[in-house]
């Protein structure tokens, strides 16, 4: 089952990691260059603000959030599954 949850938190922190750059690209492609985010910070709040102005009907933003959330969820499944196991 920990197997399982593992794989599933991985394939989901993909999906976050791969949605969240294609965001990013597209917000950089539209604003100016001396607004455009930086690729080293991660302040995802921001990049969904600016996302959901310059794109408001995509549902990347959307995509992100609730794979983000997911993957916060199944880590404490997977924690507190552990934690019953032993």
């Amino acid at each position: 089952m920990l197997t399982v949850g593992v794989f599933a938190f991985v394939i989901l922190g993909l999906v976050n990691t791969a949605v969240s750059t294609a965001m990013k690209m597209q917000v950089n492609e539209r604003v100016p260059k001396d607004e455009r985010l930086s690729w080293w910070v991660h302040n995802f709040s921001e990049l969904d603000h600016r996302h959901r102005e310059l794109f408001p009907g995509s549902q990347l933003a959307n995509i992100a959030q609730y794979s983000g959330w997911a993957c916060i969820f199944l880590f404490a499944a997977m924690i507190l599954s552990a934690f019953f196991q032993s």
